[in-house]
């Protein structure tokens, strides 16, 4: 029988931290001052994204908002078109003010990136995904005090490299892959920003 430590390329020392996990974990960020979600209902979320809010849909968000309509006044809505796959580039479309810009910066944890409405409904990230960004730091930091070289990272859904740099700031060698010529160039801009 292979042992998982005999085949991981982060040694027994990870696997034992992995193994530790007793069950799930919340994984929250409280700290992330460019991104918040401000409310949620009626099949819809309210979310700041550095000065600007937007509207965006969430299927799952079935309970009614619970702040005022007048909070809900945002730079951007994205209209879901009825019959259509959320990643179709047909899935609908942003009804933007004209105030706002093409594309803006924002600020994880150093990091400073590019936010700009796609057809398929985020704005070239994902926030919710911050807090795995962060545990991945984390467990890179664990890699480096143990091995003393960094870590090799694989990042296959890599789309516009937040993660991917993120990961490399902490201290990986990042490999960084996506299919999109767009996440790429995009993920390029990221890079350089």
């Amino acid at each position: 029988m292979l042992d998982f430590a005999d085949v991981t390329a982060h040694g027994p020392g990870m696997t034992d931290y992995l193994y530790g996990l007793s069950g799930p974990s919340l994984l929250c960020v409280d700290d992330w001052t460019d991104y918040a979600l401000i409310d949620s209902g009626d099949g819809r979320k309210l979310e700041r994204f550095g000065r600007y809010k937007f509207i965006r849909p969430e299927p799952q968000a079935m309970w009614a908002p619970r702040l005022d309509s007048t909070v809900w006044a945002a730079d951007g809505t994205f209209v879901a078109s009825q019959g259509r796959g959320e990643d179709d580039e047909d899935s609908g479309g942003w009804s933007l003010s004209p105030s706002l810009p093409e594309q803006w910066e924002v600020g994880y944890d150093g990091l400073r990136f590019i936010a700009r409405p796609t057809p398929f409904r985020h704005l070239g990230f994902f926030p919710e995904q911050a807090p795995h960004w962060r545990w991945c730091a984390d467990l890179i930091d664990r890699f480096l005090a143990t091995h003393k070289r960094p870590p090799r990272i694989l990042n296959l859904f890599a789309y516009s490299g937040v993660a991917s740099i993120h990961a490399a700031r902490a201290g990986a060698e990042v490999t960084h892959v996506d299919a999109s010529r767009k996440a790429i160039a995009q993920a390029f801009e990221n890079r350089d920003t």
